[in-house]
Formats: C-alpha cells, sequence, structure tokens
C-alpha cells in the first residue's frame, strides 16, 4: 500500500509539471536533435524511468525465484536416485 501511496504522489508532481510547462525546447541526444513540448518531454522521462525501474525490478524477481526453486529441483532429483537406469547410464552399451 505505501509504493501506491508513493506512485500517486510521483503521478501528481509529475502532472502539476507537465500542465505547467508546456513551452517548446530543444533536445539533443547524441547526433539527434529535435524540439518538442517540454512537458511530452518530462512525460517520456518519466516513463522511461518508470520501464527501466521495472525491468530492474523484475530481473530481481526472477533471481530471487530462481534461487528459491534451485534446491526444490535438485530434491526432486534426489527423490529419483533409487529409480532404475538405462543401461546407457549404468555404462553398458546398447544391443
Amino acid at each position: 500500500m505505501p509504493f501506491m501511496i508513493f506512485l500517486t504522489v510521483v503521478a501528481v508532481i509529475v502532472a502539476v509539471g507537465t500542465l505547467q510547462n508546456g513551452h517548446v525546447v530543444t533536445v539533443s541526444f547524441l547526433f539527434w536533435k529535435f524540439e518538442a513540448p517540454l512537458a511530452l518531454v518530462i512525460v517520456g522521462a518519466t516513463v522511461a524511468g518508470l520501464v527501466i525501474g521495472g525491468m530492474i525490478g523484475f530481473a530481481r524477481a526472477v533471481r530471487r525465484w530462481s534461487r528459491q526453486a534451485g534446491p526444490r529441483a535438485g530434491q526432486v532429483e534426489s527423490n529419483h536416485a533409487d529409480a532404475p537406469r538405462s543401461a546407457t547410464e549404468r555404462g553398458l552399451s546398447p544391443r
């Protein structure tokens, strides 16, 4: 719940800043140069930051899930250690 409150506050701040800055600015990035309303630049930078932050959070969650699933996968394999093995696994050549 605190995260949703934080996102709401950030959204309100961005909305107010966007509405107050409607004039056109020149944006330069590496070899590109273009003019856009400052409001669009503010919203674009906010969305880009949220996407990058979301990707980092997703990567951390996947890493955490894989660590939690790792020992379970090993336990499943150890439960099948008594199962009969094929001739190839025992080192015998198939006929």
